[in-house]
Parts: structure tokens; C-alpha cells; sequence
């Protein structure tokens, strides 16, 4: 059986989200907010380091408060160390999450130089 979907829990319910449609997953105010591609959001109470260790190989930690699905990833700008998704949200990549992000990129999509 193969597994394609993530289930939170929070507010007294069970959720099913397909991984290929989360965006990403970010950190805020004591919730975790996770993105869809169709621009809805769900909110969890579990720890990102938890979600994080449930989540496929194509995802990455850019920050101590988000996680990024290369899929939904439009740009990674070297000079200021930002990346830009799908959806137009941009969020900064810590300098120790640098390498991990290029070498998903690079796993992942062909690079042209």
C-alpha cells in the first residue's frame, strides 16, 4: 500500500491531505499552517519537527519556522536567500538549510548553467 496523504489532528477533527497537493507548511503564532495548491489552508497543533519526519523526500525545511514542497517552488534566489512558491509567498532560507534545499533541487529537476 502505497501512502499519498497526511492526516492532522486539531479542533476535534481528522483531515486528509494529499502530500502532492501541499504547498507548504509554515509556523506562526503557536499553529502550524499548511498551504494547499488550491489556495485553501489547514491548521494543526502538532510540532513541525513531527510533520516534518512524515513527510516525503521532495519536501524541505528552509527555516526554523517553514517547510517547502519543491514542487510549488517557482525560484531560489541566491543573493538574498529567498524562495518564491506557486502561490507568490516567499520566505527566507537559513544559511545551514542552503545546501539541503540545492540538493533537493538538484535530486529532483535538471539544472541547466
Amino acid at each position: 500500500m502505497v501512502i499519498d496523504s497526511l492526516v492532522i489532528e486539531c479542533s476535534k477533527q481528522l483531515r486528509k491531505l494529499k502530500y502532492d497537493e501541499i504547498s507548504h507548511l509554515y509556523y506562526l503564532d503557536g499553529v502550524i499552517t499548511i498551504e494547499l495548491a488550491n489556495e485553501t489552508k489547514a491548521m494543526c497543533c502538532s510540532a513541525l519537527k513531527e510533520l516534518e519526519e512524515k513527510l516525503p523526500d521532495y519536501y524541505v525545511r528552509i527555516n526554523r519556522n517553514a517547510i517547502i514542497n519543491i514542487a510549488f517552488l517557482i525560484a531560489y534566489y541566491k543573493q538574498n536567500q529567498k524562495v518564491t512558491m506557486e502561490n507568490g509567498k516567499s520566505f527566507t532560507v537559513t544559511r545551514r538549510n542552503i545546501p539541503n534545499l540545492v540538493e533537493k533541487i538538484r535530486i529532483h529537476y535538471p539544472i541547466v548553467k
